[in-house]
């Protein structure tokens, strides 16, 4: 396989670590932000529409302003009537009619006036601009030219994750970038089955039949066969081999974790959650922890947490390999960002778990 180093880049190092942010809905239609075990009024009318990232908290009003509330308690005014707008760990990205923009730090930026497909991640932002004819990549506070002249068609067979990006371009070569580089990997036959990850990326490669890694700026054989299913999550990969086998890639070693195919498995960032001969297990840093013997369907997870409601109705909070029961009274709603767990337990009843503590 052709490896051609084409654009080096600085890495942002991604870290898991409890924010203490959040944000709810009274009983009264009042739009609280929780800062640091402070409660602040956002709006004093209700609002259409609200999101919590690790940084800040957007919501559109009932105008359809647009607004961007920092973490420093910084108000910023977006735009009105957005398409779409998510903020992340990093960044935060909104659609306006054809725009695109993004909210860096706090400065407010349009990338393109005229988009086509995007993905919105953790720290960057892949889009085709339709004026420019080009894909592009917004990453580490500026945009980078992935592919140009696209006259045709935007690129459209692309998928991101976190810091890194793999792509077919219109010449069918399939391409990864990540924080330190953009690779050209090959031409197939056909269309390489990917998944994509932070740092890693992994293909199956039909005209060779084999399984294949992308990471440190290098390809690597994982498997000479291809297997039957992958997902990727933040430097890991985790497979079911064509012969049954449930395995792990991570830091360059491959674990079976299992000789059988578990009947479901997820990768959340750091986790890998799956059934184990119908337990409900999840594996983080190198170890599995069995949480029921039974399946659970409603969980959340981010980072190195999870959060489920048990077979009982309480909700469980799992972390750093501990299991913990929050409460046993009915929960109306529960989330999870970071290792902070939002939940309510009736009208206007909000609370806040974090560092093995309930707060008010």
């Amino acid at each position: 396989m052709k490896i051609t180093a084409l654009i080096t880049l600085l890495t942002i190092a991604h870290a898991y670590c409890s924010q203490n942010l959040n944000a709810y809905l009274d009983d009264r239609g009042y739009f609280y932000g929780y800062f640091n075990q402070s409660k602040i009024r956002l709006e004093h009318q209700p609002i259409n529409s609200f999101k919590v990232g690790y940084n800040a908290i957007a919501y559109e009003d009932t105008r359809g302003s647009l607004f961007y509330f920092t973490k420093d308690q910084q108000k910023i005014e977006v735009g009105t009537f957005p398409i779409y707008y998510i903020p992340t760990d990093y960044l935060f990205g909104f659609q306006g009619t054809t725009s695109l923009g993004v909210i860096d730090g706090t400065e407010k930026k349009i990338l393109t006036h005229n988009v086509g497909k995007y993905i919105i991640t953790d720290s960057l932002i892949v889009y085709n601009d339709n004026i420019k004819k080009g894909f592009y990549v917004y990453y580490n506070g500026a945009s980078a030219q992935l592919e140009n002249n696209i006259i045709e068609s935007e690129v459209t067979n692309f998928k991101a994750k976190e810091n890194t990006v793999a792509y077919f371009n219109a010449q069918g070569y399939f391409k990864v970038f990540n924080a330190n580089a953009t690779l050209e990997i090959d031409r197939p036959s056909s269309p390489y089955h990917y998944s994509v990850g932070r740092d890693i990326v992994a293909f199956t490669d039909y005209d060779n039949e084999t399984f294949n890694i992308v990471e440190n700026g290098e390809v690597f054989q994982l498997e000479e066969t291809i297997p039957q299913s992958f997902y990727c999550g933040d430097g890991l990969v985790a497979y079911i081999t064509n012969q049954d086998v449930f395995r792990i890639y991570k830091d360059g070693q491959v674990q079976e974790i299992c000789a059988y195919a578990p009947s479901y498995y997820f990768t959340i960032d750091d986790l890998i959650i799956y059934e184990n001969l119908g337990r409900f297990t999840v594996y983080v840093d190198g170890q599995s922890y069995e949480l029921e013997n039974y399946r659970v369907d409603n969980f959340q997870a981010d980072g190195q947490a999870i959060a489920y409601i048990d077979n009982q109705g309480w909700l469980i909070y799992f972390f750093d390999g501990k299991k913990e029961k929050i409460t046993n009274q009915k929960i109306n709603n529960f989330s999870l960002i970071g290792n902070t767990l939002q939940y309510s337990l009736g009208i206007n009843q909000f609370m806040l778990f974090e560092n093995k503590r309930n707060i008010q």
